[in-house]
């Protein structure tokens, strides 16, 4: 669609140098939507490790689009645990965590799974067909697959409620 221009900068590998395009393109292009591939191959201030660094990058992005009030995607890697590489904090600052997986009998298929969601739901699920000649995505449909709360968790949480909020 010609009203929704799509400009990519491959070249930008400092955080420097990624916020000042994010600027420019939000001011010439009125961007409002941005995508940062990948978050761990952006170079920040050296900060006192890897992991700092990279928490800064983040806390630099959500600042950032919380002040151009644009939405700012940052793709990072995560481990074989599905937990963050190089930096936890990544996951505090965001507001919103999906994270895709591939379904292990079936290679084109793809579950995206929302595994944070500030001020919403969480563990909702929803696979799509990947279809990987043009490198798209056909919707199959919606997944609950939320995980049951862990029985002693349960009992811990509803006795540590107020009273004001326990029910009869």
């Amino acid at each position: 669609r010609d009203d929704l221009p799509i400009t990519v900068f491959d070249v930008c590998p400092t955080l420097a140098e990624i916020i000042a395009e994010i600027r420019i393109a939000v001011m010439r292009d009125k961007a409002r939507l941005v995508i940062v591939d990948y978050i761990q191959i952006v170079d920040g201030e050296k900060k006192d490790g890897r992991e700092r660094e990279v928490a800064e990058i983040g806390r630099s992005l959500k600042l950032l689009a919380q002040n151009l009030q644009i939405t700012i995607i940052g793709l990072t890697q995560v481990n074989d645990d599905g937990l963050v590489r190089e930096s936890r904090a990544l996951k505090q600052h965001c507001d919103q965590m999906l994270q895709i997986f591939v379904n292990p009998d079936d290679d084109t298929i793809r579950r995206v799974r929302i595994q944070k969601n500030r001020g919403g739901k969480r563990y909702v699920s929803c696979d799509f067909k990947f279809i990987g000649e043009n490198f798209s995505f056909v919707e199959k449909g919606e997944v609950d697959d939320t995980p049951p709360e862990d029985p002693k968790r349960k009992a811990k949480r509803l006795r540590s409620r107020s009273p004001a909020l326990k029910s009869p």
